[in-house]
């Protein structure tokens, strides 16, 4: 569809209530990375939701691959977006069937080494207990709130504790440190998304042989880690140089895992 007639309903639910989900997928070569992995977390969390998915993992790939071809995408992303559908009056009472499926995508300059951030602590928690914790759901105003926040304290990246005073993980990220050659992750049972980049990191570690540790941590064993990085899947890999305003070092641990991941794309 030309970009001129695109067009979204005003009673559409994901755009008044946030009742949707979205997967951002990595356009490397002019391929979208890992779709079959963001098709399967987006049904799931569809099904978790009972929000309707007609859709075949074929028709998505064809539409992914036909967008990235028009729009020329050799670097980038795909925003794919599923809506509950629209609603006659826009009250949450009203649940229709007809869900319906956007996509986007877009350039961006090629990675040419890993990026490198620096990250603190958030000021307030992560409900672990909230059932949309743990999906990528259309309502991320939290998200753009904690990103401006980041911005005001002069970090790029916030790092969210449960209200159990567990680590969970970042705005838009998950988060991984080690510490004696050994790898630490937060488990999903901290209320954290399972991530697409989070869970390559995991077999790269098993691939390698690094001993890989998750669980519930505090926040004081990424304050005292040797090492502290952050996944998504666009960026698959960000190097923390400093949480807290702490330096932290980078080893051979977490570039052999990033080297190995690519090396898979």
């Amino acid at each position: 569809m030309e970009r001129s007639s695109c067009a979204i309903s005003p009673f559409d639910r994901s755009f008044m209530l946030g009742d949707g989900l979205f997967e951002t997928v990595l356009v490397r070569g002019g391929a979208a990375v890992w779709l079959r992995e963001h098709y399967e977390r987006m049904k799931a969390s569809a099904a978790f939701f009972d929000i309707a998915f007609p859709f075949a993992f074929v028709e998505m790939a064809e539409w992914c691959a036909r967008l990235i071809e028009a729009e020329k995408v050799t670097n980038g992303f795909c925003r794919i977006a599923l809506s509950r559908g629209t609603s006659r009056t826009g009250r949450f009472a009203e649940l229709p069937d007809d869900a319906r499926m956007f996509i986007i995508a877009g350039s961006a300059a090629p990675r040419s080494a890993m990026p490198v951030i620096t990250a603190g602590a958030a000021p307030w928690p992560l409900n672990e207990r909230d059932p949309a914790a743990r999906h990528k759901t259309a309502s991320r105003i939290s998200a753009v709130y904690a990103r401006a926040r980041a911005d005001g304290m002069g970090v790029n990246e916030l790092l969210f504790c449960n209200t159990q005073g567990a680590v969970a993980e970042g705005i838009f990220s998950n988060v991984f440190w080690t510490k004696g050659q050994e790898l630490f992750t937060p488990s999903l049972e901290c209320g954290i998304l399972p991530g697409i980049a989070r869970e390559k990191v995991l077999e790269a570690a098993r691939k390698l042989g690094v001993k890989t540790n998750t669980g519930a941590y505090g926040i004081d064993a990424v304050r005292g880690a040797e090492e502290l990085f952050f996944t998504n899947s666009l960026v698959v890999i960000s190097r923390c140089g400093a949480f807290g305003g702490v330096a932290k070092d980078s080893n051979c641990v977490m570039a052999a895992m990033e080297r190995l991941i690519f090396s898979e794309l």
